[in-house]
């Protein structure tokens, strides 16, 4: 018998995908007009946003329809990772995550889109502006379609035994949306706290909630959870083995969104600083799991779920009253202290967010030591791992520009790689661009080859549009190296590699290149580490 630490563990699970970036046949229900689509967005300042959304499949992209200038509309022109986590909160054992790059963004063909999926939603042919929302609505709001490709997909089907049944939530029938959206609630001025009184049922009555870390590049992985409330604080339980615990440690930020199963216009969004609390954190696993089953918890029987482990032990975080040779790290007992708090229906033109920041200032207690600078084996095996660069100073006079290697080499090995030049139209026979932010459905990461004195305002920009990972290239020169640019980079959180060339390491490098990064790691022009 498997006990999860709060639903099945999504890592270890069974999936049913042939390849990482694939649905499953057997899944694409929970894509294509789920009860509940949680979309996760990467705001402004790294952390990460989550709210209902429909959606549907589309061949293998996934589509959502929101509106221009809504918040995560704007997070997804400037940062293109999201994860999306479809599911039926009354079945939380089977549910789909895809974590993927939004692709495009467009208006032609977004309002035809609408009325399809509002009909799919609503059970009969309907026109989203009139029968779904206020007709006048038309007049203001432009409807974006958004198409996500997916790069990693978990899917997870267990059906519940006797023992992991549900306490909770037990299943009710299908509840069809509203023919319209009802008003977003309001904060009640005795709420005492940034959950109001009118959503708190959610955190205690069983329901599992979607939670969102960022991984190491900064982007949104979700999962389902169990989870329960201790005064301000929403609280789930996992072990530091686990991808999501190793995510907090690096970032302490998160989103919890519980939606209500009876009703899935109704939900509540926590968005805030995580803290780890080792204290407790075994009765407070207990507890969750007299919530969440029939069964008192019997964690000193558990077996953990099949598949290779990590290390030993990793695979077994349901497991903490087994001998040291199999348990867990003990098991953290995590605090959501929340920032800002989204109350209210599924998402439609009236959705404007609700942001009580009495909260705002909370930080974390938990941190682990200092976090030593990547090997420059690392950092370019992290940076070459993103599909969608952008190269600056890309010319129009191929031979005197490294640049143009660069963007060369990353097209001939089957990247998505865009051409930066704002005094050309067209390089290398591809579309040039002025700027970063020009770039439909923006990038991962940038190569930059201009002048020293232009990586400043680079990185600046990659800071602004939330791209992580910066590549200054360097040869036998100075090269694009600009010592400030490096610092001010890293200072904002991005990972810089200040020197060498993208065609020194695999997968894009060839044996000249590789022995200049041998020549050139001698004389300091590569880097050892960033």
């Amino acid at each position: 018998m498997t006990v999860p630490t709060g639903v099945p563990r999504a890592g270890r699970a069974p999936r049913a995908g042939p390849a990482p970036g694939v649905i499953p046949n057997a899944c694409t229900d929970l894509v294509q007009h789920p009860r509940v689509a949680a979309l996760t967005t990467v705001a402004r300042d790294g952390s990460p946003q989550t709210s209902v959304v429909w959606c549907d499949l589309d061949g293998g992209m996934v589509r959502v329809n929101t509106m221009r200038g809504f918040a995560k509309e704007r997070n997804m022109r400037r940062r293109p990772q999201v994860a999306i986590l479809g599911y039926d909160p009354r079945r939380p054992l089977r549910y789909l995550e895809v974590r993927g790059t939004v692709v495009g963004l467009d208006e032609d063909g977004a309002r035809e889109h609408l009325d399809a999926i509002a009909s799919a939603y609503v059970g009969r042919p309907v026109h989203y502006f009139g029968d779904v929302a206020p007709e006048h609505y038309a007049q203001t709001e432009r409807p974006v379609l958004c198409r996500i490709r997916p790069r990693h997909v978990v899917a997870v089907d267990e059906e519940p035994s006797a023992a992991t049944r549900p306490a909770g939530p037990r299943p009710a029938p299908p509840v069809q949306p509203a023919a319209r959206p009802p008003a977003r609630q309001a904060v009640p001025p005795d709420a005492g706290g940034p959950v109001p009184r009118s959503h708190l049922d959610l955190l205690h009555r069983g329901i599992c909630g979607v939670f969102t870390t960022m991984d190491r590049r900064g982007r949104p992985q979700s999962s389902l959870v169990w989870l329960d409330a201790d005064g301000e604080c929403a609280r789930v339980n996992t072990t530091l083995e686990r991808q999501k615990g190793r995510n907090l440690l690096a970032d302490p930020r998160a989103s919890l969104l519980v939606v209500d199963p009876d009703d899935t216009s109704r939900y509540v969004q926590i968005r805030g600083v995580v803290e780890l609390v080792r204290d407790g954190a075994l009765e407070h696993l207990d507890a969750l799991t007299r919530t969440y089953t029939d069964s008192p918890p019997s964690t000193a029987t558990c077996t953990p779920p099949p598949g290779p482990r990590r290390r030993p032990g990793s695979s077994a975080g349901c497991t903490p009253a087994a001998s040291p040779a199999t348990r867990s790290t003990p098991v953290p007992d995590r605090d959501l202290r929340p920032r800002p708090g989204t109350f209210g229906p599924a998402p439609g033109p009236s959705e404007r967010e609700i942001v009580d920041a009495s909260r705002s200032g909370a930080t974390t207690r938990h941190r682990e030591g200092t976090q030593r600078m990547p090997s420059i084996n690392d950092a370019a095996a992290d940076f070459l791992s993103h599909k969608r660069v952008a190269v600056t100073g890309v010319s129009r006079t191929p031979a005197s520009h490294g640049s143009n290697a660069v963007y060369q080499r990353l097209r001939a090995r089957g990247y998505d790689v865009y051409a930066v030049n704002p005094n050309a139209s067209e390089v290398e026979g591809d579309p040039a661009y002025p700027n970063l932010g020009a770039i439909p459905g923006g990038v991962e990461a940038v190569v930059i080859g201009t002048r020293p004195d232009h990586a400043l305002a680079t990185l600046e920009e990659c800071a602004g549009l939330g791209i992580k990972q910066v590549w200054m290239h360097r040869g036998p020169g100075a090269g694009s190296v600009s010592e400030e640019a490096t610092q001010w980079g890293r200072g904002h959180g991005m990972t810089v590699i200040d020197g060498g060339c993208p065609l020194m390491f695999d997968p894009t490098a060839d044996a000249g290149h590789k022995m200049m990064r041998w020549v050139f790691g001698l004389t300091g022009n590569v880097p050892r580490r960033v």
